[in-house]
C-alpha cells in the first residue's frame, strides 16, 4: 500500500512542479512549503482540528501569486510534504500504535487518489472534509476504523449543568471518581470520507484501538464523543444505530445530554426520512449527547474482548 500512494504522490508532485522552470525556483517553493507545514506543526495538538494557523490563508495566497501555482495545487504540495514527513519520525513522535499507523497509511492512499478526483473547490479551509484530511496528513487527527481520534483538552464544565439535577450528580460522580478530572481526553470524530467502516464491527475495532492509544497516553483521562446518535431515543426510532451507544455502555461508558443544536439537527435528519417525518410531526427533537468512558474501564474492556 505504501508504494501505491507514494507513487501517486511522486507523480502528482512532478505534474505540479514540472512547469516551474529553473531548479532554483523550485527550491524556493519547497522552502516555502516547509515553512507552511511548520506553521501547522506549531498549532497545539490539543487545539480544535478546525483551528488554522494565524494568517495561513494570506500566506498561501501570496505563495500562489509568487510562484504562479494554482491555490489547490499548493494545498496538494503541502499535503504531500506532510505525508513524507510522517515517515520521517512524525508517527513515532505522536506515539501512534502500529494499528493506527496502518490505518493512517490507508487514508493516505485515499487522499492521494483524491488529488485527481476532487474538484478545486475541495481544497478550501471552509470545507470540513478538507480540514479533516489536512488533520490526518499533519498528524492532528488519527484514523481509527469507524472514527477519527484526536488528543483534546477536555470536556466543558458546563456539561454538569445541562441536563437537570439527576444528571448533575451523575456527571459530577464521573468526573470525580472515574474520569478523575475534565481532561485531557481522547476525542472521537466522524469523517464523512471514512464511512466504509461505520458499522458495528468497525465501531468495536475503533474502540479497541482507541483503548490501545489510551495506554500510550497515560495523561489522558477518558474517551469522549459527542453526537446525536448517542441519544437514547435513537435506539427506538433508528434501532440499527443502537450499537453506537450500547457497545460502549456495556463496558462501563456513560452518556450525558449535551443539548439541542443546529448541527445535531442537521446531521440527524440528513439521511433518514423516518427521523425527518418524526421531527416534522414534533415527535423527535435531535440533541447532542456526550459519550464518556474512563480509561481504566475502557482498557479493561478491551483486554477482556481480546481474551
Amino acid at each position: 500500500m505504501d508504494r501505491d500512494y507514494t507513487a501517486i504522490l511522486e507523480r502528482q508532485h512532478f505534474l505540479i512542479t514540472g512547469q516551474l522552470g529553473p531548479r532554483e525556483r523550485m527550491l524556493h517553493l519547497e522552502r516555502a512549503i516547509d515553512d507552511y507545514c511548520e506553521a501547522w506543526y506549531r498549532v497545539p495538538l490539543s487545539a480544535p482540528y478546525t483551528r488554522v494557523p494565524d494568517g495561513i490563508g494570506e500566506r498561501i495566497s501570496r505563495m500562489a501569486g509568487d510562484f504562479q501555482v494554482e491555490l489547490p495545487d499548493l494545498h496538494k504540495l503541502a499535503m504531500i510534504r506532510f505525508m513524507r514527513r510522517y515517515h520521517q519520525g512524525r508517527a513515532e513522535a505522536l506515539r501512534l500504535s502500529d494499528e493506527i499507523q496502518a490505518l493512517t497509511r490507508r487514508q493516505f492512499l485515499r487522499i492521494a487518489r483524491g488529488f485527481q478526483e476532487n474538484g478545486s473547490g475541495f481544497y478550501d479551509f471552509r470545507n470540513d472534509l478538507f480540514l479533516k484530511d489536512l488533520g490526518i496528513v499533519s498528524g492532528r487527527l488519527w484514523p481509527c476504523h469507524a472514527r477519527l481520534l484526536k488528543y483534546g483538552p477536555g470536556v466543558p464544565r458546563s456539561l454538569l449543568f445541562r441536563a437537570g439535577i439527576r444528571d448533575f450528580f451523575r456527571a459530577a460522580g464521573f468526573f470525580l471518581f472515574q474520569g478523575r478530572g475534565f481532561g485531557p481526553v481522547l476525542e472521537l470524530h466522524v469523517h464523512l470520507s471514512m464511512l466504509d467502516a461505520f458499522d458495528p464491527a468497525g465501531w468495536e475495532a475503533c474502540l479497541r484501538a482507541a483503548a490501545g492509544m489510551l495506554e500510550r497516553y497515560p495523561e489522558v483521562k477518558f474517551l469522549m464523543g459527542s453526537a446525536w446518535f448517542y441519544d437514547p431515543v435513537v435506539e427506538r426510532i433508528s434501532p440499527r444505530l443502537a450499537y453506537n451507544r450500547r457497545l460502549p455502555m456495556a463496558g462501563g461508558a456513560q452518556v450525558f445530554r449535551g443539548g439541542e443544536d443546529e448541527g445535531a439537527t442537521r446531521s440527524a435528519l440528513a439521511k433518514s426520512p423516518t427521523r425527518r417525518r418524526l421531527h416534522a410531526e414534533g415527535k423527535y427533537r435531535p440533541a447532542s449527547y456526550f459519550l464518556l468512558w474512563d480509561r481504566d474501564r475502557m482498557i479493561r474492556w478491551a483486554k477482556e474482548r481480546e481474551a
